[in-house]
């Protein structure tokens, strides 16, 4: 790595991206070795590299102030970790934007900070964020997906569900937020399943249907992408300007579905029920006991 460095110290003109790339890799292999301080000092320099080669707003800079807060947290320093991780979440909300699986990663970043300082409250509202970030991904993609590979997805989103039931017992905070969660999350794929079927069981609704499986799998190619290699003020708004006429067209399609077919539409209103839902239909001398396992 520091060789890496340096060789991108002498191409820096003709390829400015490498430089602050490779400092942010060396400071996070410092990182782990525990020298602290050297990591530091590399992260330090790889922000001020990225500031002056390729300016400010660059979504790359946002990963390295993300990686200098993991610094922070593994150093107590909680104020400047909270800081750097607020700065890289702004520049991660203009670009990629704040439905991409980055910001919703930096979001559970500040919500691993907020619970290691010990402000439960905190620390649930921002992974609450993260969550609906990776619950409208997980939408996006099973349009395109086989259901082992939405069962695949589906765990990376336990993975913050775990994180929130943990918070949740360490602050003693309301249980049913993160039941919430995990009432959507575990029926999610099966749901899918059944929208699906209730799709194919109305030969009417083929066209549209395949309609929404390509704008889809050209929506979530283009929002997990990024800007990438269009960065520049005129790439990013060509970017974003795609990314919304995607979502408009989208969000169309879905509304066609809806009118059309009553069965897609009773399984979406199914979806919206929540803990006091299941409430309400229990008699009034009935328990649920709901088993959530998670490390």
């Amino acid at each position: 790595l520091r060789q890496e460095v340096q060789i991108a110290s002498r191409n820096v003109v003709e390829f400015p991206n490498d430089l602050p790339h490779s400092l942010d890799s060396l400071a996070v292999g410092l990182m782990r070795q525990l020298e602290f301080k050297e990591a530091e000092q590399c992260f330090t320099r790889a922000e001020t590299e990225y500031r002056d080669l390729v300016g400010e707003g660059h979504p790359a800079l946002a990963r390295t102030m993300a990686n200098h807060g993991a610094l922070c947290i593994r150093r107590h320093e909680f104020e400047r970790a909270e800081q750097l991780l607020r700065q890289a979440l702004e520049l991660l909300k203009v670009t990629p934007g704040p439905m991409h699986a980055d910001y919703a990663d930096n979001l559970t970043d500040l919500a691993l900070l907020y619970r290691t300082w010990n402000r439960p409250a905190d620390a649930q509202c921002v992974l609450e964020e993260a969550l609906h970030v990776t619950q409208a991904n997980m939408d996006l993609l099973s349009e395109i997906q086989s259901e082992r590979q939405q069962l695949a997805t589906a765990q990376l989103h336990r993975e913050r569900l775990d994180l929130l039931f943990g918070i949740s017992l360490d602050g003693e905070l309301d249980p049913a937020v993160p039941y919430a969660h995990w009432l959507q999350w575990k029926g999610e794929v099966f749901r899918r399943q059944r929208l699906l079927s209730a799709l194919r069981a109305n030969s009417e609704l083929a066209e549209p249907k395949k309609s929404l499986e390509i704008v889809s799998g050209r929506l979530s190619t283009l929002r997990f992408a990024g800007p990438g290699s269009v960065w520049g003020t005129a790439g990013a708004e060509s970017w974003q300007t795609q990314l919304a006429k995607l979502e408009s067209q989208r969000e169309e399609l879905e509304a066609e579905l809806v009118k059309k077919s009553q069965g897609y539409r009773a399984i979406l209103s199914r979806r919206q029920r929540g803990p006091d839902d299941i409430r309400k239909s229990l008699a009034s001398d009935a328990v649920l006991l709901d088993f959530a396992e998670f490390t």
